[in-house]
């Protein structure tokens, strides 16, 4: 139960900034498009991380384009190896310069004709010949010039570094995958394509795309069953080249890849991970997959990677019959102790949840310790990377111990899924209550509820959110039609993200939402995720205590079984800080002049000067002119109940702060709010 630093997401919307950096790779050999796991030659992924969706195992240092350093492994040589007493000396083992001190007068460095040796030349002056980069072969970094002096030698264009390949210090190179990228006088080699789901449906957002550098790196082994901390933010298994996260249809473009017939591609999302071989021809330009799907995440682990998942099945939304719409194979659903990586346990307040077989365990089972991989400490439940708590038909009160192990599953690192009156495991368990204001034991069979999608900045990803379900045509104008929803809680606790809200029987409220765990932990600890939906992904859809597959529906995928398909997929990410942000308004915006001003979202702006003669609010609030006299504004005058603001006068007034879990500016400029509707 080791602690790995999880992935980062790199895409618009879902991740900010640079995040997730899975790694993997494998041998090379074989030429086409490999299958993945062992039909591509390459062995089954690891997850591993970038700063900035992807966690590694091996602490190693993330180097995007850069090539093996190599160089930086070396121990540098001492001056007596280099036979040298004095001056800047050219280090021939690892590139670069070593400092050998200075010499003592009337000696100079070199003086006496042998470069970095003091010494001097009868009858007085220096002898000393100055070396060159190109004499001593040296075409990068920097260089003694066996004087005392230092030479610039010049950089590398990426992906190659200064001393990347170790065996030729000072010289632009690297090693691995790395080395078969050409260089090109114009132009990039570009490889373009798309990420399905695993039954090459729909295309997937935010998964990471990359190239590793390092075939060998044992970070890139299958994944070892128990949860891990995947926090964004971390280093990535085999040396990521080149990477790339994908849009919300799933398509991508790596710039600077190598050429070859079986050139390693890995794609990853969370404990999803695939390997391919894949051949690039064409060098200096455009690669693009021949076939639309060619890339598709496994359908079970043969293929690749896939999350270890732990089903409380419940009378209602049997979501399993999602996971087998989405591509998982038959063979991946089996008994605790079976083949398969989806395992069923049926829930104590249930009586119709649906079973594997049976033998199918109780729920008591899924938090028993006997048998957990560590030797029996910890709840079977950490053997899981995530746990599907389905919907009971009424709410149960589960025992303080199962609660307990939950919340410290959630909170060590695994990932929950709750709908409906799964939510006892949530409004009553003290670690993850605070969410959320919860309504709680409703009854009836749910209301039809026009949703409307969360944007930033309330949702950070809630535009690709909408992108994604508009390109599989479950969603138009940012919003979705959901039925069954139903009225369980009144509003999110920030930083609790929603993602859907809407009118449900009559009262507006959070229909979907994620937080990350432990709650209130800092965001660096912050290691798991939780995931309600106050609604159904089936409609009408009931267990009845069938034996799987039997209780599931045939067809494609309803639109609210695609909606809650990307859900799953974005709690398998790694963990992302969430902090809703603030538009703040410009002094254009407002239509101010002159002054200070508040953005909305609680800072000060400045927004300029007047000319000569005139003063600010002379010729009205935050406007230049000659009028003498100003009347200054108030913040009620203004409707402004936070942060500072201008009083039209060119003075700053201070308008308060908000209530504790509520904004400035979240909702509406210089008000209060909270980032639920």
């Amino acid at each position: 139960m080791g602690k790995r630093v999880g992935s980062a997401r790199l895409a618009a919307g879902g991740v900010i900034g640079l995040a997730l950096v899975w790694a993997g790779c494998g041998s090379t050999a074989g030429s086409g498009f490999g299958d993945g796991g062992v039909d591509a030659g390459l062995d089954a992924t690891t997850d591993a991380t970038l700063t900035g969706d992807a966690a590694g195992d091996t602490g190693k240092p993330i180097k995007l384009g850069g090539g093996d350093s190599g160089g930086s492994k070396c121990k540098p040589s001492t001056c007596s190896q280099l036979k040298a007493t004095c001056g800047a000396v050219t280090d021939t083992k690892c590139g670069g310069i070593v400092q050998c001190g200075s010499c003592t007068s009337p000696k100079t460095c070199g003086g006496g004709g042998v470069p970095n040796q003091c010494g001097t030349v009868s009858g007085g002056g220096d002898a000393c010949v100055k070396q060159t980069c190109a004499s001593q072969k040296i075409t990068c970094g920097q260089a003694g010039d066996g004087c005392g002096g230092v030479l610039q030698c010049g950089g590398c264009t990426s992906p190659q570094t200064c001393g990347g390949d170790p065996a030729k210090p000072g010289v632009c190179g690297c090693t691995g995958t790395c080395a078969a990228v050409p260089t090109c006088e114009a132009g990039t080699t570009t490889l373009t394509g798309k990420v399905y789901d695993p039954a090459g449906t729909y295309g997937l957002y935010n998964a990471l795309v990359y190239i590793p550098n390092n075939p060998s790196d044992p970070g890139l082994k299958p994944f070892p069953p128990g949860i891990t901390c995947d926090v964004c933010g971390a280093s990535a298994a085999g040396d990521p080249l080149v990477t790339a996260m994908t849009a919300p249809d799933g398509s991508f473009t790596l710039s600077g890849v190598p050429v070859g017939a079986a050139v390693p591609v890995v794609i990853q999302l969370g404990r999803w991970r695939r390997q391919f071989t894949i051949p690039i021809t064409t060098a200096c330009g455009a690669n693009t997959l021949p076939t639309p799907k060619t890339l598709s995440m496994p359908q079970n682990h043969s293929q690749g990677d896939l999350p270890r998942i732990a089903i409380l099945s419940g009378a209602l939304d049997p979501v399993e019959c999602v996971l087998l719409k989405i591509g998982i194979s038959n063979s991946e659903f089996s008994d605790p102790g079976g083949a398969g990586y989806i395992n069923f346990f049926k829930a104590d307040g249930s009586g119709t949840g649906a079973v594997y077989s049976g033998s199918t365990p109780a729920q008591a089972s899924l938090f028993a310790t006997t048998g957990a991989g560590d030797g029996g400490t910890q709840p079977i439940i950490n053997n899981y990377d995530m746990a599907l708590l389905e919907c009971e038909g009424y709410a149960q009160a589960e025992s303080a111990p199962q609660q307990a192990a939950l919340a410290a599953y959630a909170g060590a690192g695994g990932r929950v899924f709750a709908s409906d009156f799964a939510y006892s495991w949530l409004y009553q368990n003290p670690a993850l209550s605070g969410s959320a204001n919860w309504g709680g034991n409703h009854s009836g069979a749910g209301y039809a509820a026009t949703a409307t999608i969360d944007q930033p900045p309330v949702n950070p990803t809630g535009a690709a959110f909408q992108q994604w379900l508009q390109n599989v045509g479950v969603s138009t104008g940012g919003t979705v039609a959901i039925t069954p929803a139903f009225p369980n809680v009144t509003s999110i606790t920030l930083p609790t993200q929603e993602w859907l809200h809407g009118p449900v029987n009559g009262a507006q409220g959070p229909i979907h939402f994620t937080f990350n765990t432990p709650i209130g932990a800092a965001a660096a600890n912050q290691c798991g995720r939780v995931t309600f939906s106050d609604w159904h992904a089936q409609s009408g859809v009931y267990s009845n205590g069938a034996t799987f597959p039997n209780e599931c529906p045939g067809g494609a995928l309803t639109p609210q079984e695609a909606i809650l398909e990307f859900m799953l997929f974005d709690l398998s990410a790694c963990v992302q800080p969430y902090t809703p942000v603030c538009a703040g308004q410009t002094c254009t915006q407002q239509g101010i002049q002159c002054g200070p001003a508040g953005d909305g979202c609680g800072n000060e702006i400045q927004c300029g000067t007047c000319p000569a003669g005139q003063t600010c609010g002379g010729g009205g609030p935050g406007k230049c002119g000659a009028t003498v006299n100003c009347t200054p504004e108030t913040c009620s005058g203004q409707g402004i109940q936070c942060g500072p603001a201008g009083d039209g006068c060119g003075n700053v007034i201070q308008c308060g702060t908000c209530p504790t879990g509520q904004i400035c500016g979240i909702t509406k400029a210089g008000q209060c709010g909270s980032a639920s509707k």
